[in-house]
């Protein structure tokens, strides 16, 4: 069953607020952040101080109504922390919020969960939590089932539980590979439950993690991954290229392009080009969760004004990554699980069962009428991945799909032509708040990747199956993700955590054989796509974060496109643009002269050039001040040429004394006298750039309004 889930920490403080902890029938449910994640779905968790009073409309306990069981139980005799809740007798279609609360001695721990999906016909629903906490035991939980006939509650004491990530030891050696299958088709134990397929039995193995003890291997040409230093790729003869300062950007499935989002704004970045631009989404109120649909579309979450998350992605649309045009596909459903677009790039599906063409008809897609698949309607569907050729459809599939309806997981494939379906490695999961990763499709369509939560650790970690059900194989790597395939389909590149050492790897394994061996790469490292070829990328300039780049009382204007940038001062009467990115300060007191100077963008206080306008000098001065700069130094042989600068013609002399030695121009413009400083003796190649891309222009505003103070 797919749900939401929220929990709230509190620390309360009674002394001081005199307020006293109410009885359990007013305990109240806490409003859901209206703030969603990018993983998967959006749960919020959130630590937050409170004061323990009754909620507006407290959710009143009522007796049972006839017929309803309501029950909460371990799940095992060794792991009591961890509960199944389970229901009967209720109506058909009902929505369920569900409490979890627990507080003691100034600390308060809830969980709230609400259901997408309605209680099925059998009118039974199953969840399974994790009530563990990391204070002294035992806990008493209150637990209340908001229904649509009342209130239903109970509650559970559980002894102090250890968290089995730190407590349990994980495992240093794995069993031989099983001739076996470790699932049964017997229906009527819902734990090892896998539907019978109509040609053959799927016989999985395991196999052992040789890589435990294979050295690193050097990463595979075309590999492209993300670590803390930026977003790389392995070019030819293994070397790398650093493509993006953005090292958690999202690829697009040609590899061509790769987005980068952040809370102002959503930067779109072409290799084949070198372009750099941020898309322009000031249209809609809030946004959220981009992701690639197709090569020439993003899909992403909106929201109008007034309208709330509600603990979604918002409402389903889809933008031109030049943003040419941009739609809401579907502005009656919120959506909640990442969107997928189907290869012939007409048809998206997303949510909970939904499919969405880009003409805006929404139809529901029901798994139920597929021959094969679990015949129950309590069962949720996420994180949906269409096959390379479309024919396919593959979600990730949990709630009631054993016989007597107890909760599972598992990756369902739907044959849209065939109208059958394949369920794929049913496993009785750990608990979780939202949905897992879409599974991954091979090239040719005839594997799947994905990775299961397992409640059992052994089996917990990156398995591929076959799409057909006829063979599945475990990898290993305990919550493995990041699963990229390589372009031929012949190795599969994920990564593996929790591992004895606690260290993140990155493993690569070969088809037929699936032997792993793990990939020299840094610890920090997440693979996000693999190109057909090594060739060299066009990488975006690096972004700059200057300490004055621009401010709110700049007198110039700094405006970026693509691989440039123009800055102009209309006080100056200069416009200066360049091939690279560089910070700009100007003054903030009057000297002697007015004007701004450009900083290295990897060293800022590295100032490579600045221009002032000698406001306090004539034009015709000019021939006196060169001779007095020459004169000042008469240790030094300075050299004296003329030259022009946008028409203006001026003397260039060098070297002169700096923080290091100078080139400084003096030359007359717009009838005034400007200085020109370079720290470089003569101008070598990045300083003539610089001078190349100087213009002079009118001046539209006056110094004195400015009013800047005085230097002293």
């Amino acid at each position: 069953m797919r749900k939401f889930a929220l929990v709230i920490v509190g620390l309360f403080i009674l002394a001081a607020c005199q307020v006293a902890n109410p009885p359990p029938e007013e305990m109240g449910t806490a409003a859901p952040s209206p703030t969603p994640t990018t993983e998967s779905i959006p749960v919020e968790v959130t630590r937050i101080i409170v004061t323990v009073k009754p909620s507006p409309t407290p959710a009143v306990c009522t007796p049972l109504p006839e017929g309803m069981t309501l029950t909460v139980t371990p799940v095992s005799d060794t792991d009591t922390a961890v509960v199944t809740l389970e229901l009967t007798g209720l109506l058909p279609d009902e929505e369920l919020y569900i409490i979890y609360r627990w507080e003691s001695a100034g600390e308060l721990y809830q969980i709230d969960t609400w259901d997408m999906m309605p209680v099925g016909e059998d009118g039974r629903y199953t969840e399974t939590q994790n009530l563990r906490l990391s204070t002294e035991g035992p806990h008493t939980w209150q637990i209340k089932v908001i229904h649509a006939r009342g209130v239903a509650c109970t509650e559970i004491t559980l002894p102090l539980q250890p968290n089995p990530k730190t407590a349990v030891p994980l495992p240093t050696s794995y069993p031989p590979p099983v001739t076996e299958p470790p699932f049964s088709t017997d229906l009527t134990d819902p734990t090892t439950f896998k539907p019978p397929q109509p040609t053959r039995t799927p016989q999985p193995t395991l196999t052992a993690p040789a890589w435990l003890a294979t050295p690193a291997q050097p990463p595979p040409v075309g590999l492209i991954y993300g670590d803390s230093g930026g977003l790389w790729k392995v070019i030819a003869d293994g070397k790398l290229q650093r493509l993006w300062i953005h090292g958690d950007a999202t690829m697009s499935p040609n590899g061509q392009h790769a987005l980068y989002q952040n809370e102002r704004e959503l930067i779109i970045a072409d290799f084949t080009t070198g372009w750099e631009s941020v898309l322009d989404l000031s249209f809609y109120n809030r946004w959220c969760c981009a992701v690639w649909g197709g090569d020439e579309m993003i899909l992403l979450g909106t929201l109008p004004e007034g309208e709330e998350w509600q603990q979604s992605f918002g409402f389903l649309t889809a933008v031109a990554p030049d943003g040419r045009w941009q739609t809401v596909l579907d502005p009656e459903n919120r959506f909640y699980t990442r969107p997928t677009l189907s290869p012939d790039g007409r048809t998206i599906a997303y949510g909970n069962r939904r499919l969405v063409q880009l003409n805006g008809r929404v139809e529901n897609f029901d798994p139920t009428t597929f021959a094969g698949s679990p015949g129950t309607t309590s069962m949720s569907l996420g994180s949906p991945a269409w096959s390379p050729d479309g024919t396919k459809l593959a979600w990730y599939i949990a709630g009631g799909i054993g016989a007597d309806g107890r909760h599972a997981a598992a990756v369902a494939v739907f044959d849209l032509k065939a109208e059958t379906a394949v369920i794929l490695h049913p496993y009785k999961n750990l608990g979780r708040d939202g949905w897992f990763a879409a599974p991954v499709w091979s090239p040719d369509g005839r594997w799947l990747a994905f990775n299961a939560e397992a409640e059992d650790f052994s089996q917990n970690g990156v398995w591929v199956a076959a799409a057909d059900g006829s063979e599945e194989h475990f990898l290993g790597g305990l919550g493995g993700n990041q699963l990229v395939w390589s372009p031929d389909g012949r190795y599969l590149v994920y990564a593996a955590w929790n591992l004895p050492d606690q260290q993140n790897i990155v493993l690569m394994a070969e088809t037929e054989t699936w032997t792993a061996v793990p990939l020299d790469l840094s610890s920090d490292a997440v693979t996000v796509h693999w190109a057909a070829g090594g060739e060299a990328a066009v990488p975006p300039p690096p972004q700059v974060d200057c300490p004055d780049l621009q401010t709110d009382d700049s007198v110039g204007t700094l405006m970026e496109n693509g691989r440039t940038a123009t800055y102009a001062n209309p006080v100056l009467g200069i416009e200066f643009t360049s091939s690279d990115k560089l910070c700009v300060h100007e003054p903030d007191y009057l000297f002697d002269s007015y004007g701004f100077s450009l900083a290295d963008p990897d060293v800022w206080e590295r100032v490579l050039l600045s221009v002032d306008w000698l406001y306090q000098a004539a034009p015709e001065q000019l021939e006196t001040i060169v001779q007095q700069a020459i004169d000042n130094h008469p240790e030094l042989d300075v050299q004296r040429e003329n030259i022009a600068v946008d028409g203006a013609e001026g003397v260039m002399l060098w070297p002169l004394p700096g923080t290091e030695a100078t080139t400084q121009i003096y030359l007359v413009a717009n009838d005034r006298l400007y200085w020109l400083i370079f720290w470089s003796t003569p101008l070598d190649e990045q300083a003539q750039a610089l001078l190349n891309g100087l213009r002079f222009v009118e001046p539209t505003q006056s110094l004195d309004s400015l009013n800047l103070p005085p230097a002293r």
